[in-house]
């Protein structure tokens, strides 16, 4: 079913106060209206009630906090468990937005007035929240001198991570930094570069800054974006050992091995270990996971990731890595490994004196020291 939200103010098809809402949609040539009628409850229209259902799931990703739905007779059409609400301090959202419609702030206007109007999406980011919808609503807020909002916490996927990172590019790290802008220039800045990000124009991996000591400096930058000093990044590399190896103690183990792409920026074809860039809204587990799965095409979980030890790789004073290190369990399929060809150039299974020996061209004493440890125990 194709259900078509409407962004426009001006649509005889509906109510001006469902338009400033922006809940007037569109199902197969049909009008639909969602209005909001209090704090949690919306009233809905439309020709064909067997649609209700999947509209108001749309509707919710937008307004999470409205949780029953009434007909216009006043019975009861759906209703969900209340969301908790949570109060957050303005300052501390960082907006996955940067520019705001003037038109959509008037019309916003009509159903604002106070603090307790105002309710948004946001996921929790170190000690600050990343909001992911309602920019309008808090940029109105600033205006309005408004200092708290009600937020309920949601999920989302991994594209709001490059949102946030395009808005810190440009300087906006609070409501109040949003830009405001015409009809026409919103329509064409925003939603080019929405329809570009989508269609993979602009993709571009982000990454999240910490200190040398792991903590968090509450930015987000691109992956190969000029480094500052005191600027380091989270890495991993995952030890890979077959899962048919004897166990523990019991003889050696074999360890899947690849070979860095001949083109590689830093030790082009030299025989490695999986690992790669934590991205910006990853754990260090997650990413392991994902890079396991991109180089090598090989399906491993969380849970069979067994941590190792944790070093530092300095680039010049005052930056670097943080690597993680995981080893783990890994069954190889009989048709090998469909592993990625502009990272690697060729993969191979060998036993771990050869593993080690690969993995000490390019390392210190302490690893080496490490990596014995953990094929006592992987």
């Amino acid at each position: 079913m194709d259900i078509t939200r409407i962004d426009s103010y001006y649509d005889n098809r509906f109510s001006q106060n469902v338009l400033n809402q922006h809940g007037a949609y569109v199902i197969e040539d049909e009008p639909y209206e969602i209005e909001i009628i209090s704090k949690d409850s919306a009233v809905i229209r439309g020709k064909e009630p067997s649609l209700y259902a999947e509209l108001i799931e749309q509707f919710r990703f937008h307004a999470p906090h409205i949780c029953r739905f009434l007909d216009d007779s006043g019975a009861i059409v759906k209703k969900y468990p209340v969301e908790d609400k949570i109060k957050i301090k303005l300052e501390d959202i960082q907006p996955s937005q940067f520019f705001i419609d003037k038109d959509k702030v008037e019309a916003v206007k009509s159903f604002v007035n106070c603090e307790d109007d105002i309710v948004i999406q946001v996921i929790p980011w170190n000690d600050r929240f990343i909001a992911l919808d309602g920019h309008t609503r808090l940029f109105l807020a600033k205006s309005l001198g408004v200092s708290y909002v009600k937020a309920v916490i949601a999920e989302t996927e991994n594209w709001v991570w490059q949102f946030v990172g395009e808005a810190q590019k440009r300087g906006i790290f609070t409501p109040g930094d949003m830009t405001l802008l015409n009809h026409e220039d919103y329509d064409i800045k925003w939603n080019q570069f929405c329809d570009e990000l989508f269609a993979g124009e602009q993709e571009e991996e982000y990454r999240e800054v910490f200190t040398k000591e792991g903590v968090s400096q509450g930015r987000i930058v691109p992956k190969h974006a000029p480094v500052s000093e005191g600027e380091y990044f989270k890495q991993i590399l995952v030890i890979l050992k077959t899962k048919d190896s004897p166990a523990p103690g019991e003889g050696v183990g074999n360890y899947i091995m690849q070979q860095r792409s001949l083109k590689a920026k830093y030790y082009a074809g030299m025989w490695d270990a999986t690992g790669g860039s934590v991205k910006a809204g990853e754990t260090p587990e997650e990413a392991a996971v994902r890079e396991v799965k991109e180089e090598l095409g090989l399906d491993i979980t969380v849970d069979d990731l067994v941590p190792a030890w944790n070093f530092i790789a300095e680039w010049n004073p005052g930056t670097g890595l943080l690597f993680s290190v995981f080893g783990c369990r890994a069954e190889v399929l009989e048709n090998g490994f469909d592993f990625d060809k502009r990272e690697v150039n060729d993969v191979k299974i060998a036993l771990f004196d050869e593993f080690y020996r690969c993995m000490m061209d390019h390392n210190d004493e302490i690893f080496g020291e490490e990596l014995k440890k953990l094929e006592k125990r992987l």
